[in-house]
């Protein structure tokens, strides 16, 4: 990675917020992710120093992880709002802002005014004169799919909230695997808030032999209101703390970033694949936003990282797809556990771009997307895949994706990319009746997708190719075999599931 020169310290969150800068979180990243088990924790650890607060006992300032930020060069420039880029800590940072949107709605309902105005110096920046993105005025500017909802959590009303992003609910909250988390991390901050302005801390009673010592201590509803909501804004703005290192400006963002998140909470491999297409897109043109928006957004779809059905090993649809688009385009075989160095290869084939640009680049993935969704049952872009993703599906086989792709994307004429789709399926059948099995089928698959590669996709090859195969582990079973099969064999019971196929 080379000398990495970073200045490195520790500030309370308010030190952090209150600074006039941009986070710019960059496309590469992942959405917000933070589930209820990353939520829960947090809020417990807001709630306990809150309850010091009360308490008026100081106590230690709680370490809540590292932000690692990258400036983009614009801090000496007079008028001008600075951005930095949050090269690490981007679901750290957007929790604390999603927090205090809840604690502000939450406030806005007890009519702390006072509290409101304090919290929003904390999401907003003032306005310089030269600045002319409207988007600057928010202190955190997310990816481009989770921009609309949070910036509307962030400068709506709860009232507008549920009514500008109504589709996200339902039966009156957001359902935990909703697409977007962030919304339902400030359901819940809203709810809990809510609770502790009403109850106070739970398993907390104040010290009611030392009275005195709290601060302003009231017991009236109204000022017990406000001295909760006070508690949690001090213990999330004054008693946490990152620690903040900021990168020198001949550090590599991108490495860094692949680096820091190698281990630990794991990324998808596509992750790091757009990680490391749209830092090369930076270093290439100023409209990444359109090319995010263009011809990546529709990855970003919760539908990719539901774990594919029937696929080995468990792992979301856009590492299988990416798996299948590689063996389809190189012929060869795909290891998943190395898919980003797969990738990487693939791209940059001995430190060279294999394409122009990173549009060409991104084209590929595009072209075959709409053929894996219609294998998956998703689309219907290619009738024959449709009836072939089918049917691989009744045999819960995904093994014959890459070469499905390669069919549907040559220049095949339709009568003749379902001839080459049954015969495929003729031999997945004939391997069953006639007990076979296809315990090599991984192996044959790459065979063939070599095969096409080397000479192209069509039945002739296909047939020419099953020729060549005499071994019993994959050759094609002959019309007597499979007759035969039929006739001796319960194959019946293959439907029922009793007689498996080995894969």
């Amino acid at each position: 990675m080379g000398e990495v020169t970073v200045q490195t310290d520790d500030f309370a969150i308010a030190e952090i917020l209150a600074e006039s800068r941009r986070f710019m979180v960059p496309l590469y990243q992942r959405k917000y992710q933070w589930g209820d088990e990353r939520l829960l924790p947090f809020w417990e650890d807001v709630e306990a120093k809150a309850a010091e607060v009360l308490d008026g006992n100081d106590g230690y300032m709680h370490y809540m992880g590292a932000l690692i930020l990258a400036p983009l060069g614009e801090g000496s420039q007079i008028g001008i709002t600075p951005r930095v880029q949050v090269v690490d800590g981007q679901q750290r940072l957007t929790t604390f802002q999603l927090f205090l949107a809840a604690l502000r709605e939450v406030a806005r309902s007890h009519e702390q005014l006072h509290l409101i105005e304090q919290v929003h110096g904390y999401l907003f920046n003032q306005r310089r004169p030269k600045d002319t993105d409207p988007l600057t005025r928010f202190k955190l500017t997310p990816t481009p799919s989770d921009r609309d909802v949070f910036h509307c959590i962030v400068e709506r009303e709860y009232i507008e909230v549920r009514v500008q992003l109504g589709q996200y609910y339902w039966g009156g909250g957001v359902p935990k695997n909703t697409a977007f988390r962030a919304l339902r991390a400030y359901e819940l901050f809203r709810k809990w808030i809510a609770e502790f302005v009403t109850s106070g801390p739970s398993d907390w009673e104040p010290d009611t032999e030392n009275i005195e010592q709290v601060a302003g201590y009231d017991e009236g509803e109204a000022g017990l209101a406000e001295q909760r909501l006070e508690a949690l804004l001090r213990a999330v703005l004054e008693k946490m703390k990152l620690v903040v290192i900021t990168l020198g400006d001949g550090d590599d963002a991108q490495v860094i970033f692949e680096t820091l998140n190698s281990k630990g909470e794991p990324l998808l491999a596509m992750d790091l694949v757009r990680n490391n297409i749209f830092q090369r897109a930076e270093k290439q043109t100023e409209t990444t936003e359109d090319i995010y928006d263009a011809l990546w957004g529709q990855f970003d779809a919760g539908w990719w990282r539901e774990d594919a059905p029937n696929a080995r090993p468990k792992r979301p649809r856009i590492d299988h797809f990416l798996a299948h688009v590689l063996a389809a385009e190189t012929g060869q075989s795909i290891a998943m556990r190395e898919l980003y160095a797969e990738y990487r290869a693939f791209a940059i084939p001995r430190g060279r771009p294999r394409f122009p640009n990173v549009e060409d680049e991104l084209a590929v993935l595009q072209k075959h997307a709409p053929i894996y969704r219609t294998l998956e049952g998703v689309d219907h872009a290619n009738a024959t895949m449709h009836w072939f993703g089918r049917k691989l599906a009744a045999w819960q086989i995904t093994a014959l994706h890459p070469i499905a792709l390669q069919i549907a994307t040559s220049q095949l004429s339709p009568a003749e990319q379902e001839a080459t789709a049954r015969l495929l399926y003729s031999f997945i059948v004939r391997r069953a009746v006639t007990d076979l099995g296809g315990k090599n089928l991984n192996k044959l698959v790459t065979s063939i997708a070599q095969h096409f590669f080397d000479v192209g996709p069509s039945s002739s090859a296909l047939a020419d190719f099953f020729r060549t195969r005499r071994g019993e582990s994959s050759r094609f079973p002959s019309d007597d075999e499979f007759r035969a099969g039929i006739i001796s064999s319960p194959v019946y019971l293959l439907a029922q599931g009793e007689r498996p196929w080995s894969i």
